[in-house]
C-alpha cells in the first residue's frame, strides 16, 4: 500500500490555501492560553462534568452544574487578576483609591490603568497582526505613488499644474483612507475611542467620573488612563481613552459623547472657550498614524463639535 505522503506534493492544499494558512498563523500567534483556561475551558460542559465526577470520587461535596457554571463564568474576564485593571471583587471607589492616576507611576504598574464595562462581550476577535501587515503595505504603496506623482511633475510650476497634482494626490489619499478602514473591518479591529487630555490637577476627578460611568455600563465598552511618567519634570496633560465598540456605529459614538457632556467632561458650547475632543479608531493607533504623519492622513475620525452639530 502506498503511503499517504506519496499522494501529497509540496503544492498540495492539504494544509489549506495561502489565505487559510495565513489566517491560522494569525490565530495561533494571537492565541492566549491563559485566557482560554479562564474562559472556554472553565465553562466547557465536559470539563464541568469531569470536575463533578472527580469531586464525587474524592468524597467531596457535590456541586450543582449550574452553580459551577455561574462560579466559573464570573472569572472569565481578561482583566481578572491583572493589577493594572479594575477587579470585579472591588468597588469602583476601592479601585480609584488603589490606583490614583495622578500618582501611580508607570515604572510601578505599567503605562495604563484600565477599567471595563463587564456587561459588554465582543463577538469579534481582532486580528491586529494582519491589520498591521496589510495596513503598512497600503501605506508603503501610497508612498511610492506619491513619489512617482511628485517626480513626474517636478518641473511643472504653473498654478494649474500644481492644482492638478494636488487633486490627484487627494484622490489617492481618499482611496487610502477607505482601504485602511476596510482592512480594519476585515480584520475585526473595529473599536475606537474618544480622547480626553485633562491637566494633572483635574486628572483624578475626571478619571473617577469616567471609571464610574464605565463600570455601570453607562459609557463605552472600556476606558484607560495613562500613568505618571517616571521622567516627568513638569506636569503635563494626561490621556484618558473612552472606548466604543465600533468606529462604524456613529449613533453609539454620539451616545457616548453625549454622556461625557452630561458628566461635565466635554463642553457642548461653541466658540473659542469650547474645546473639542477627538475620536480615533484603534486601527490608526496600531498603524502609528498620528498628527503630522508623512501620508497626510487625518489621525482622528470625528471631533466633538462636528458630532454635536450634526442631527
Amino acid at each position: 500500500m502506498q503511503s499517504l505522503d506519496s499522494f501529497l506534493s509540496d503544492e498540495s492544499s492539504f494544509y489549506g490555501d495561502e489565505e487559510q494558512v495565513s489566517e491560522m498563523e494569525d490565530r495561533a500567534a494571537e492565541f492566549d492560553p491563559m485566557h482560554y483556561w479562564r474562559t472556554s475551558h472553565a465553562t466547557n460542559l465536559a470539563v464541568i462534568a469531569a470536575s463533578q465526577q472527580a469531586a464525587t470520587e474524592n468524597g467531596t461535596q457535590h456541586t450543582d452544574g449550574a452553580e459551577i457554571i455561574e462560579t466559573k463564568s464570573t472569572c472569565r474576564h481578561p482583566h481578572d487578576g491583572h493589577a493594572d485593571c479594575y477587579q470585579r471583587t472591588e468597588s469602583v471607589a476601592s479601585f480609584l483609591n488603589r490606583l490614583p492616576p495622578s500618582t501611580t507611576k508607570a515604572s510601578d504598574l505599567g503605562p495604563w490603568i484600565y477599567i471595563a464595562n463587564r456587561n459588554f462581550q465582543s463577538l469579534v476577535v481582532p486580528r491586529v497582526r494582519r491589520l498591521v501587515e496589510e495596513g503598512r503595505k497600503l501605506l508603503e504603496e501610497f508612498e511610492e505613488e506619491l513619489s512617482e506623482i511628485q517626480e513626474d511633475n517636478k518641473d511643472k510650476s504653473s498654478s494649474a499644474a500644481k492644482s492638478a497634482v494636488t487633486r490627484k494626490i487627494n484622490k489617492k489619499r481618499r482611496k487610502l483612507e477607505a482601504d485602511l478602514l476596510q482592512v480594519a473591518r476585515d480584520t475585526g479591529v473595529i473599536t475606537g475611542k474618544w480622547m480626553l487630555f485633562p491637566s494633572e490637577d483635574k486628572l483624578d476627578e475626571i478619571w473617577a467620573a469616567v471609571a464610574g460611568a464605565t463600570a455601570k455600563g453607562a459609557l463605552g465598552v472600556g476606558a484607560k488612563v495613562a500613568t505618571k511618567p517616571d521622567d516627568e519634570v513638569l506636569s503635563r496633560p494626561r490621556l484618558i481613552c473612552v472606548y466604543t465598540k465600533d468606529f462604524q456605529d456613529k449613533e453609539d459614538i454620539r451616545r457616548v459623547l453625549l454622556k461625557l457632556v452630561d458628566l461635565g467632561l466635554v463642553s457642548k458650547g461653541r466658540g473659542s472657550s469650547a474645546r473639542s475632543i477627538y475620536y480615533k479608531c484603534d486601527a490608526y493607533t496600531h498603524l502609528d498614524i498620528k498628527g503630522g504623519n508623512p501620508w497626510g492622513l487625518k489621525p482622528s475620525m470625528y471631533s466633538s463639535s462636528d458630532i454635536l452639530a450634526s442631527k
